[in-house]
């Protein structure tokens, strides 16, 4: 899930297994925040987790196109930012995504609905 309103979609369509673990997961992380009771005076969200299960969107993964290879592992902030300035049909990405069953954060660059991400094998 990154940048957009995932309530909005998800109000169209029913969430999968994947889409409902990563909500849970978005608001136990955004309830810990909020219990953690850090400054956010004036902040319109309480944390990230917040700020991404309000105003997140809902993306598919993508293939890489053939001629983008895949970037080291946990490096994701940094593979995503040299796929876009190398790509520039494709747009710097962040969010949340769920992989093997657990949610993780992720980058990726993708043009339209899909996200590619360099760091992961699958594209």
């Amino acid at each position: 899930m990154s940048n957009g309103s995932h309530r909005s979609s998800s109000a169209t369509r029913r969430l999968g297994v994947a889409e409902k673990l990563l909500v849970e997961y978005l608001m136990a992380l955004a309830e810990l925040e909020r219990r953690a009771d850090r400054p956010t005076t004036g902040w319109a969200h309480n944390s990230v987790y917040e700020l991404v299960h309000t105003r997140g969107r809902w993306f598919t993964p993508a293939d890489l196109p053939p001629h983008i290879g895949a970037l080291p592992e946990r490096q994701c902030f940094a593979n995503a930012l040299a796929t876009e300035r190398a790509n520039p049909s494709l747009l710097y990405t962040e969010g949340i995504a769920v992989a093997d069953g657990s949610p993780v954060h992720a980058t990726g660059a993708g043009p339209g609905e899909g996200i590619r991400c360099r760091t992961w094998p699958l594209g």
